[in-house]
């Protein structure tokens, strides 16, 4: 069989139509918008050997390969994406197969071409969609693991019913923030959520006052676990441990001096018994404490009056109202008031995570480790401040820090030649480049584990 060089063109056919193409010509008619060319040279290099030389356009293997199947009478089949003649990139599902002429070798290829853009997109969407639900769900269970560890370090006696109650907690908020299309969170809704296991009790005990308030998602899951912690307490010990005591929760909305919108919230209880300062805080202190502090960049005051506990918080409106944006300086709160600098001599570890409770937990595990911790900071902004007033001796950086990443804390640490882990839930191909810089832990990590690459980075550093 002889063929002389001749230019075949696969990818120009609309996606109703199949083209035949003769070897020996190129067929030039066809809607410049819609169809693309990939022009193929087929040779006779002697003896009826046939050698495929195809355009330097991806996908250059697949194309051969697809031809190859088709002169070997099989149907060749790949997809690429490849622009129009008008230039619009577009992806094809191109099929080639042969048609045999009176010899029986192949006189005639037959390419029938599908624009896939389409679905390409498609494809692309749910795979966003999907690595966006795997950092979700690893978040959560990193949130998860936080709340069991602080709660067997403070109450192990009765660490299943106290961790179980809390993960119900926890579930109730998520349940909210589902329907909400994790947007803006109803604040009375999440406060009923979080009363709903008193019964017909919170209706008649209960009382609830303030303004049609929606709040945000992330303010939201901390408020809700507060919530929890305060109706708890008011069950075991407080004004809801009789048959009388009242509880009275209240919020508003007001401007300060400067005309700054603030949110208030309280909670009071009334007629339960005498009221006596514990001697030791727990989880639950912790949670209506620092971690509300964090979370919302907020003051916080617990007063164990002896006719009922008192628990207020005032903060800025923004970041917590839906709708307000609070510069992430702000709404860090207590991070960036953290003393400048750490004189113990020990190893500084700087701890940047946007989730307070797993912010917490990582400052407790290196701090038992014997590092001093510097922050948590839970934004780029905190945490490029307190490095340019601490310094640190190794950092630990979680990727995604809400509406930003931790990309520009981490070229700040290179700069410096500070060694970084990062623990994240992401799979680290849909992250930067630079964040291989450090290691990479994926989410949920356990204390040994991030405490043995601290060590390592470390040793690692002082060794250069």
């Amino acid at each position: 069989m002889v063929i002389s060089v001749a230019q075949i063109d696969l990818w120009r056919s609309a996606p109703t139509e199949t083209q035949v193409l003769e070897f020996k010509e190129a067929k030039n008619a066809y809607d410049r918008e819609k169809l693309c060319e990939y022009s193929v040279a087929i040779a006779n290099e002697g003896g009826g050997h046939l050698i495929l030389g195809v355009a330097d356009k991806p996908p250059r293997a697949k194309v051969e390969a697809a031809l190859a199947e088709a002169i070997a009478g099989r149907i060749g089949r790949f997809t690429g994406l490849c622009p129009t003649e008008k230039g619009t990139p577009k992806w094809w599902d191109v099929s080639v197969s042969s048609i045999p002429g009176a010899g029986g070798g192949p006189r005639q290829l037959m390419a029938s071409s599908r624009d896939v853009t389409e679905r390409k997109r498609h494809e692309e969407h749910i795979k966003l969609l999907m690595g966006e639900v795997n950092h979700r769900s690893k978040k959560m269970l990193s949130l998860v693991q936080a709340i069991a560890r602080r709660t067997v370090a403070t109450r192990p006696e009765d660490f299943i019913e106290r961790f179980g109650q809390r993960v119900q907690a926890l579930a109730a908020s998520q349940d909210l923030l589902v329907r909400s299309e994790w947007k803006a969170v109803s604040l009375s809704e999440l406060v009923r959520s979080q009363l709903a296991h008193f019964g017909t009790a919170q209706d008649s005990r209960v009382a609830l006052d303030g303004p049609p308030v929606e709040i945000t998602a992330s303010a939201s899951q901390a408020l809700g676990m507060a919530l929890h912690e305060l109706a708890t307490n008011a069950a075991k010990y407080g004004a809801l441990s009789n048959e009388t005591g009242r509880v009275a929760i209240s919020w508003n909305l007001r401007s300060d001096a400067a005309g700054k919108a603030r949110f208030t919230m309280s909670w009071i209880e009334s007629g339960g018994p005498p009221v006596v300062k514990p001697a030791r805080l727990g989880f639950g202190a912790t949670v209506t404490g620092a971690m509300i502090k964090m979370s919302l960049g907020c003051d916080a005051d617990v007063d164990f009056a002896p006719g009922g506990l008192v628990w207020r918080i005032d903060c800025p409106a923004g970041g917590m109202i839906e709708g307000s944006a609070l510069p992430s300086q702000q709404r860090n709160g207590a991070a960036g008031r953290k003393k400048a600098v750490q004189t113990s001599g020990r190893s500084r570890v700087l701890v940047v995570e946007d989730e307070p409770l797993i912010a917490m937990d990582i400052a407790h595990t290196l701090a038992e480790a014997g590092y001093d911790v510097i922050g948590p900071a839970h934004s780029v902004a905190i945490a490029l401040a307190l490095i340019a007033r601490s310094g640190c001796n190794a950092a630990v950086l979680d990727f995604n820090l809400g509406a930003e990443t931790a990309e520009p804390v981490a070229r700040e640490l290179i700069r410096r030649g500070t060694p970084f882990v990062v623990m994240s839930g992401y799979a680290q191909a849909q992250q930067p480049e630079i964040m291989g810089s450090g290691t990479v832990l994926s989410k949920p990590v356990k204390s040994e584990a991030l405490i043995a690459e601290i060590e390592r980075c470390l040793a690692d550093n002082n060794a250069s």
